[in-house]
């Protein structure tokens, strides 16, 4: 098969000329590659050689395993653009440990707590479906089946889409929140974003953003929970981590979350799994 290769001068902004679908990751890698831009002298496609220097450097430095393995990805992907073939060797092991989560107490507490309707749907779509927060903004109205009680996520890493389910109470606040969009005159032709921000002196109705659904995620962790860690992933690493607790097998857990690979999944291996009982739904 021909490799495609880029120009380096193709996106000023974008080393990857928009082939990263998720944003986060894009930022990421980008970010990675101009400081070893930096480090060699100036824009060029790392060599073996060239690519594990860089890494020692950062090792001497001081930056954490995890930080590496980010870089090393990001000279892996570049280099692949370009025809050349990296197998970096000289990464450090990153030490995995199961993330801090909320019990399904405190994501009740927390979904009741919230006020607006909106982001009561919002909270308990990322908690029912274990969104990405990207996967979450992304959502259109009609995403949505609210017969069926599921949502199509069409940004999945990957490019497949893939049909989630949703629980009764998360089918309720989504009816809620539809009906006052419609009283509002925000029809999905206006703005088919199913939740939506507002920019602009005028409050102009537009897709809502990440960073807007991570600072109201932190604000109710605090008013609601007393906690100043709630965000995004917490609530889908909360999911996981219930779901497990249930019995539900790793290999499953890694379909329902979209991972592209299984080692991306073992962070749960180490819980202990639970009887398979129901699957917690709001």
């Amino acid at each position: 098969m021909r490799k495609e290769r880029f120009s380096m001068a193709e996106a000023k902004n974008d080393y990857f000329a928009g082939r990263l679908e998720n944003p986060h990751t894009n930022a990421n890698y980008n970010r990675e590659l101009r400081k070893f831009f930096e480090w060699c002298g100036g824009e060029r496609v790392p060599t073996q050689e060239l690519a594990e220097r860089y890494i020692d450097h950062l090792r001497e430095r001081g930056y954490a395993p995890r930080t590496l393995r980010v870089a090393a990805s990001a000279l892996k992907k570049y280099a692949a653009m370009h025809g050349v073939s990296l197998l970096i060797t000289n990464i450090p092991k990153v030490q995995m440990s199961m993330p801090k989560v909320l019990s399904e107490d405190e994501i009740k507490r927390l979904i009741e707590g919230i006020p607006y309707v909106e982001d009561k749907a919002m909270v308990a779509l990322l908690y029912d479906c274990g969104l990405r927060v990207s996967e979450l903004v992304n959502l259109d109205v009609d995403d949505v089946d609210l017969e069926s009680r599921t949502i199509t996520v069409r940004s999945r890493k990957g490019g497949t889409p893939q049909v989630l389910p949703f629980g009764k109470k998360t089918k309720g606040f989504l009816e809620k929140w539809l009906e006052i969009r419609e009283s509002e005159g925000l029809t999905k032709e206006k703005v088919p974003a199913l939740f939506i921000g507002r920019v602009g002196r005028f409050g102009k109705a537009t897709r809502i953003t990440v960073q807007t659904v991570a600072r109201r995620l932190k604000h109710y962790g605090r008013v609601i929970l007393g906690r100043d860690d709630v965000h995004p992933h917490l609530i889908r690493h909360s999911r996981a981590v219930h779901l497990r607790s249930r019995g539900v097998p790793l290999e499953d857990i890694k379909d329902f979350l979209g991972h592209a690979s299984l080692q991306t999944t073992f962070i749960y291996a180490r819980m202990e799994p639970g009887r398979l009982k129901s699957i917690p739904m709001l």
